[in-house]
């Protein structure tokens, strides 16, 4: 397949297609727990080199908008989110963390079957773009022919999506943004067994 991706991936293991197939760390713990392929029937190893040896940061950033009524709450949330006793918590619930606290406590290696990968790949991750169409879109920023949207915009943009005082989004706006990734990411039903498999 040409255009197989992570939930095609992950089928074709779990049904014995393949014996082996490479997918992002937040699979691992389905995986695990799956009782068809799980438990001591699958092993975790981090990314072989070839002529260089990297790993691709993947998962979701978290940010603070500087124009946010919300802002204080937002930095609050974060600074709650990102201390060393949430981030453990995090991890052993199922979570991913970077935090040094999490990372480099003795018992961390042995806290899942998939650790020591986990910690080897965090040791040797090197942002690049995945998408061939992030790259064209960093060469227009960085040639200055793409337009910035000035807060002022972006806050009149957002009051003209609002269906009500409380600042929801139309339900018809955000069911397209549903849409639009879904689209964009897999199949609608791909996507529906992608969030099976996430712990």
């Amino acid at each position: 397949m040409t255009n197989a991706y992570m939930q095609e991936g992950l089928d074709a293991f779990k049904s014995g297609q393949v014996a082996m197939q490479m997918n992002f760390f937040a699979f691992w713990p389905g995986l695990y727990k799956d009782p068809n392929v799980g438990g001591d029937k699958i092993g975790f190893f981090a990314n072989p080199a070839e002529k260089k040896h990297f790993t691709q940061l993947g998962g979701q950033g978290i940010s603070v908008v500087s124009y946010s009524p919300n802002r204080e709450a937002a930095l609050e949330y974060l600074k709650w989110f990102a201390k060393p006793d949430v981030q453990k918590r995090w991890w052993a619930l199922g979570g991913y963390s970077c935090h040094k606290a999490v990372l480099n406590d003795p018992s961390f290696p042995k806290s899942a079957p998939f650790a020591q990968d986990f910690l080897t790949s965090m040791g040797m991750v090197k942002d690049f773009w995945a998408e061939p169409s992030y790259a064209q879109l960093l060469l227009a920023c960085r040639s200055g022919s793409m337009t910035t949207s000035s807060p002022e915009r972006a806050r009149r943009k957002r009051r003209s999506t609002r269906s009500s005082p409380t600042g929801r989004r139309s339900s018809r706006t955000t069911e397209r943004c549903k849409a639009n990734f879904l689209a964009r990411a897999a199949p609608p039903s791909s996507a529906a067994r992608l969030r099976r498999n996430l712990p």
